[in-house]
């Protein structure tokens, strides 16, 4: 085998395993992108159930003007 086609080789190995790291480092980037718009995702789902919850709350309260405790239900609402 010549010495050009043995520079060739060489050369395709090395772009090869240049290439692989490029791939590796954009996979990385996009699972750490993922984990970060699934936290984002997570939290918004947590918000919801939460306000879903108050709200629920506040309708009962307001169903109810009567009952004991409402305003210090309510300042610890806030």
């Amino acid at each position: 085998m010549s010495a050009a086609v043995k520079a060739f080789i060489a050369a395709n190995a090395a772009g090869d395993e240049e290439l692989k790291r490029d791939i590796q480092a954009e996979r990385s980037r996009i699972e750490q992108q993922l984990q970060i718009a699934q936290g984002y995702r997570n939290t918004l789902e947590v918000t919801e159930r939460d306000l879903d919850e108050f709200m629920r709350r506040v309708e009962w309260v307001m169903e109810h003007p009567n009952c004991l405790g409402f305003s210090s239900w309510i300042s610890h609402q806030w």
